[in-house]
C-alpha cells in the first residue's frame, strides 16, 4: 500500500522537498547575511577574535565593514599604489656588506639586500609581497618565549630556517579601547595593532616598517615546538582551553594567561630585522620623550611649547640634515595610529646621519578611536618641519580616503576584521589634523622653513 501511494504521488513529493530544501537553504542565507551586517560575534568566532582576560566576559558585537573588498574598493587600492613616486633611494645606496646566509630563505636574503638608507625596500618593494606570504602561511619550526618586556611574546622560526619572527599573541577584544586607568606605558598591547600599523606604513610609503602579518594559532603546536623551560608553562584551563602563561613583566602570571578557544588564538608575526653582526643599528633618546613615571606624568616638552625652537633645534643631529624630518615622519606615523609608546628610536649605524629612522613596536596603538592625542603630534606642531614628500603622500590620502583606503588594504589579513569601524573614521580625521597643522606652520613661517626640499642642509648631505 506504501509502495502503491510512493509510486503515484511521486511528483508531488519530489516538488514537496525541492520547497523545503530551497526555503532552508534562503533562511540560512537570510540568516547569515544579517548576523554579518550586525556584526555579531558567534561562539565559533571566539576562537580567533580575541577575548578580554575574564573568561566569562560576554564577547558583544563589533561594528565593522565588509572583510572582503569589492572590486570597485580593490581597483581604488591599486590606483593609490599606482599614483605614489617610485623613484629609487637616493644614490641608490643599499647594504653592499650583506653576505648570503644559507639558513636564510631566498626570498628574505632578496629582501634584505633592498635594505637602504631611506627605507627597508626599495621604492618598488618587489619581494616584500612575497616574504609576506612566507611568515603569513610558513610551517612554524621553532618557539621559544622573549624574556623580559612587559607582556608575553615569542620568538618562532620557519621552514627549518635559523631566522625568526616576534609573534605576539591576541590577549583582548579588538573593539575596546585602552582602559582609562591605564597608564601608556602599561597598556595591554593589541597584535591587531602591530597588523593594522604595518598597513598604514605602507600607506604612507614610508616603508620602515617590518612585514607584519596576521595569523591564526594553535597553541597545542607551540607547546610541542617549545623548549623545556617555556613549554611548562603551558597549561589546560578549567575551561578545557589551552592556555600558556610565558615570562614578562605584566601580565605573565597563573591569572593573567593567554587562553585559546579552545587551542586557537589570533596573533601577529613581525620579521625580525637582519642580524646585527651585518646590520649594526644605533638605539638614540627621542627628543620628545614622555616621562614613563606614574608620579610625573608629563615631560618638558608637554609644558613648553617653544621646546623645540629652545632646546631640539640647538641639538647638532637636528639642526642640520634629515634627522628632524625623520621624527617629523616618526610623529605623523604615530598620531595616525595613536601610539604614545616613543621612547627611544633606531638607525642603521652604517649610514649614519644618512640613516633613516627604524619604525618599531607599535603594540599599544590603535588603542582609542573617540580620542585624538595631540601630544603626539608635537614635533611637527612646535618644529614646523615636514618632509615635502610626506607632504604630498598626506594630500593624497586625504583625496583617495585614509580609512577607506586602510580598511580595503587590511582586508584580505588572516585576522579580518582587524579594527573595530571607528577607527577607521579616526584615521581620517587624525589626517586632517595634521594637514591643518602643517598647513598654519606654512602660513606662519614659510614653506621655504618647513620643507626639506628648500633646506640646504638636507641637499647637501645627500
Amino acid at each position: 500500500m506504501k509502495i502503491n501511494f510512493l509510486k503515484r504521488h511521486k511528483r508531488q513529493l519530489l516538488v514537496l522537498t525541492l520547497l523545503v530544501v530551497t526555503s532552508s537553504w534562503l533562511l540560512v542565507t537570510f540568516l547569515a547575511s544579517k548576523a554579518r551586517c550586525t556584526g555579531v560575534i558567534s561562539n565559533r568566532d571566539m576562537t580567533v577574535f580575541g577575548w578580554l582576560l575574564e573568561n566569562d566576559q560576554e564577547i558583544g558585537t563589533l561594528e565593522h565593514k565588509s572583510s572582503r573588498p569589492s572590486y570597485r574598493n580593490v581597483r581604488m587600492l591599486r590606483a593609490y599604489f599606482a599614483s605614489l613616486p617610485h623613484q629609487e633611494p637616493r644614490g641608490g645606496v643599499t647594504f653592499h656588506r650583506y653576505q648570503p646566509d644559507g639558513h636564510v630563505p631566498a626570498v628574505l636574503d632578496k629582501f634584505y639586500r633592498e635594505i637602504n638608507q631611506d627605507a627597508l625596500c626599495t621604492a618598488k618593494c618587489k619581494w616584500r609581497s612575497a616574504v609576506e606570504t612566507l611568515v603569513r602561511h610558513g610551517n612554524m619550526s621553532y618557539v621559544t618565549t622573549k624574556k623580559g618586556g612587559t607582556q608575553l611574546k615569542m620568538f618562532v622560526g620557519f621552514e627549518n630556517s635559523t631566522y625568526y619572527g616576534l609573534l605576539k599573541p591576541q590577549r583582548m577584544r579588538k573593539d575596546l579601547q585602552m582602559f582609562p586607568d591605564h597608564y601608556y606605558f602599561t597598556d595591554i598591547e593589541r597584535p591587531n595593532a602591530e597588523v593594522a600599523a604595518y598597513h598604514v606604513d605602507k600607506l604612507l610609503n614610508f616603508r620602515r616598517v617590518m612585514p607584519t602579518v596576521g595569523r591564526v594559532i594553535d597553541l597545542r603546536e607551540m607547546r610541542q615546538l617549545a623548549e623545556d623551560k617555556f613549554k611548562k608553562t603551558f597549561f589546560t584551563s578549567p575551561g578545557n582551553n589551552t592556555c600558556v602563561i610565558g615570562q614578562c613583566s605584566y601580565y605573565c602570571e597563573s591569572e593573567t594567561p593567554v587562553c585559546g578557544r579552545p587551542h586557537l588564538v589570533e596573533a601577529s608575526i613581525a620579521l625580525f630585522l637582519p642580524d646585527t653582526t651585518t646590520h649594526k643599528r644605533k638605539t638614540i633618546k627621542h627628543p620628545f620623550k614622555r616621562t614613563y613615571s606614574k608620579r610625573n606624568l608629563e615631560a618638558l616638552w608637554e609644558k613648553n611649547e617653544t621646546y623645540c625652537e629652545t632646546s631640539v633645534k640647538n641639538e647638532t643631529m637636528y639642526s642640520k640634515g634629515r634627522r628632524i624630518y625623520d621624527i617629523a615622519d616618526l610623529a605623523v606615523f604615530d598620531f595616525i595610529i595613536d601610539n604614545m609608546d616613543r621612547h627611544h628610536y633606531e638607525i642603521w649605524e652604517s649610514f649614519g646621519d644618512h640613516s633613516s629612522i627604524l619604525h618599531l613596536d607599535q603594540g599599544r596603538s590603535f588603542g582609542r578611536f573617540e580620542h585624538d592625542d595631540l601630544s603626539i603630534i608635537a614635533p611637527v606642531r612646535q618644529c614646523c618641519k615636514m618632509r615635502w614628500s610626506t607632504w604630498q603622500t598626506l594630500l593624497r590620502l586625504q583625496q583617495f580616503g585614509l580609512g577607506d583606503l586602510l580598511h580595503d588594504s587590511l582586508a584580505d589579513e588572516l585576522i579580518a576584521p582587524v579594527l573595530a569601524d571607528q577607527h577607521y573614521r579616526a584615521v581620517d580625521r587624525r589626517l586632517e589634523t595634521i594637514i591643518d597643522i602643517v598647513s598654519q606652520c606654512a602660513q606662519k613661517n614659510t614653506k621655504e622653513q618647513v620643507f626639506d626640499i628648500f633646506d640646504a642642509t638636507v641637499n647637501s648631505s645627500i
